[in-house]
């Protein structure tokens, strides 16, 4: 990787789920790619909707497993560059008073 660069979550996601040889949880991928469970859901909602991955429910859980052979994204961003400061938030817009 270049210096300032980071693998994206898409991608840890996805190689988690190909290196395993098991379905996994949520919480499990939380565990082994050390990212929260908003970010591990958010790739997994973006693979499943071009067919990267699929997944099981049953009384015990929902379970993932990669389905890479019908992927069918056109681009694939490995690595991001972090951003070094934050964001600065949006000003709050001035409420219009009510005329009496």
């Amino acid at each position: 990787m270049r210096k300032n660069q980071e693998p994206t979550c898409t991608s840890l996601v996805l190689a988690e789920l190909k290196g395993s040889d098991d379905f996994r949880t949520v919480k499990q991928l939380c565990t082994h790619t050390q990212l929260s469970s908003n970010r591990v859901i958010a790739a997994l909602c973006h693979l499943k909707a071009h067919k990267c991955v699929d997944f099981v429910s049953d009384a015990t859980g929902t379970w993932w497993f990669a389905t890479v052979e019908t992927d069918d994204r056109c681009k694939t961003v490995e690595q991001r560059a972090p951003e070094t400061k934050p964001r600065t938030p949006r000003k709050p817009k001035a409420k219009k008073e009510a005329s009496k």
